[in-house]
């Protein structure tokens, strides 16, 4: 990713309805949500809920998430709250990502959520450059579960 930045910095990266993103765009917003997820204790083997509705923000959060170090965990808000509740603990997430809706929609007990729309002013603030996350291809990406 971070050479096809460097590549194309201006070329589209990605689109969903009307919203648009440049590679350089997408980097950087990536980066300043891995820097505050950092700064909440993510690094590597740090499982990261994430419950968003597909769009530039679910794409945002998975490279950030990835850039922090940590493992992204997928949840779907429409799946039973018991059924959520495993996952986050088999998984041992304890940061989530998510919006105020879906966040309602989630057992949240014990973890440390971040709101997308809550955090925009903490983000702004946030450098734009990658964050130094420690990971190596030995590290875990992402942990899913299956029916």
């Amino acid at each position: 990713f971070a050479a096809q930045v460097a590549r194309r910095p201006d070329a589209v990266a990605l689109e969903a309805g009307e919203q648009q993103l440049t590679y350089a765009q997408l980097d950087a917003k990536a980066n300043q949500l891995a820097h505050l997820l950092r700064a909440r204790g993510v690094g590597p083997e740090s499982r990261v809920a994430l419950c968003l509705e597909r769009g530039v923000e679910l794409v945002v959060a998975l490279v950030a998430i990835l850039k922090a170090g940590g493992a992204y965990v997928p949840l779907e808000a429409d799946y039973p709250r018991e059924r959520l509740a495993y996952m986050l603990k088999e998984a041992g997430a304890r940061v989530l990502v998510t919006t105020r809706a879906l966040g309602e929609r989630l057992p949240t007990d014990g973890l440390d959520v971040v709101r997308l729309e809550e955090a925009s002013e903490e983000l702004a603030r946030q450098p734009k450059h990658a964050p130094q996350s420690g990971v190596g291809s030995r590290n875990v990406a992402y942990v899913d579960f299956t029916s």
